[in-house]
């Protein structure tokens, strides 16, 4: 039998065979995806137990909230999958560590799913409290220009827009980060 014998490397081979030390900037932080995970399940809490919270005080008819609770809770799979989507993409960003094209793909993935969510949730066309908007006009000393009243009689739709170019921002900034750290 005989037995090859490896030379012993010297400094330069071994540390030519280290591995790339990672970039600061394309690791992640623990703390982003953990708060992620924690507001995804603030707003399911929410959303499901507490949607009233979410509204005014009016001196005429108490407090008013800016949702029809019933009709929101009727949605409650759509809320559900929203914030499970929300924390199966950050706790994948916890596992990874880092900016990866695998990252981006998951990201991407749950980033359309949620915005079908809340398509489902902000686009259902009795998802707001049909007297939200006369109590808050009722508050509201002046005389407002129609368009005014148009585009706070659609805040459900400002809500979904707002939801909409959040996403984008997500998928934008994890893509170009994947692009450019995962060569």
């Amino acid at each position: 039998m005989s037995s090859t014998k490896k030379a012993p490397l010297n400094d330069e081979d071994f540390i030519s065979e280290l591995p790339e030390v990672p970039v600061k900037s394309e690791k992640i932080g623990i703390s982003e995806p953990i708060f992620g995970i924690i507001m995804s399940i603030a707003v399911l809490i929410v959303f499901l137990g507490y949607p009233h919270i979410i509204g005014f005080w009016s001196s005429d008819a108490g407090w008013v909230s800016v949702f029809n609770i019933d009709v929101l809770r009727s949605l409650w799979p759509f809320i559900i999958a929203w914030a499970v989507l929300g924390i199966i993409d950050e706790g994948f960003k916890l596992i990874e560590g880092r900016y990866t094209k695998r990252l981006a793909s998951v990201t991407t993935i749950t980033c359309i799913l949620t915005l079908g969510c809340a398509a489902m949730v902000f686009l259902h066309g009795n998802i707001m409290n049909p007297d939200f908007l006369p109590q808050l006009f009722n508050h509201i000393t002046g005389e407002f220009p129609q368009h005014v009243h148009s585009v706070l009689g659609n805040v459900n739709y400002i809500i979904f827009g707002i939801i909409c170019f959040g996403v984008i921002i997500e998928i934008g900034t994890t893509c170009y980060k994947a692009w450019r750290y995962n060569k």
